[in-house]
């Protein structure tokens, strides 16, 4: 049997939510003397951060698609060489990123400055990375990926 991805354990849970709220308003209905139903919902546990699940969706085209434009060395393509860009940036940062790279790029927050000051794009008005949808489960993984890109050289 193959592994059960978050997001269907997070969706069955929800569908139960749902089913044990319509079978409890059911049973109100027609029967006032019953006790209430108590439905207690468990979050859905997301496990550590997978640096293999983060390299899938840093190359797939159905998930962050990044190679397209980044290179997993130093190197310079459309974006950054991705080696070593967790010590040029903290993760906070690189979450704030990831999340939004527009607003990030117009934050004016100090690591975005240096980077434009770095890159040399300070009157660039946008970036051209876009914002994919990601949950914050495929974050970590991808920044768990990305911490494995460092080498013990200083970037």
């Amino acid at each position: 049997m193959g592994a059960v991805s978050n997001s269907t354990i997070a969706s069955l849970a929800l569908a139960m939510v749902v089913l044990l709220g319509a079978c409890a308003q059911a049973n109100l209905q027609t029967s006032p003397e019953a006790p209430p139903v108590a439905v207690i919902v468990e979050p859905v546990v997301q496990g550590p951060p997978d640096p293999d699940a983060g390299k899938q969706f840093f190359d797939s085209i159905r998930g962050g698609n990044c190679k397209i434009c980044h290179y997993t060395n130093e190197r310079r393509m459309v974006g950054p060489g991705m080696r070593n860009v967790t010590r040029r940036h903290t993760e906070d940062w690189l979450r704030m990123w990831l999340n939004d790279p527009q607003g990030t790029w117009r934050s004016g927050h100090p690591e975005t400055e240096e980077l434009r000051t770095r890159t040399r794009k300070n009157k660039v008005p946008v970036t051209a990375c876009v914002k994919q949808p990601m949950t914050e489960k495929q974050v970590d993984d991808l920044i768990s990926f990305l911490k494995t890109l460092e080498t013990d050289q200083t970037p």
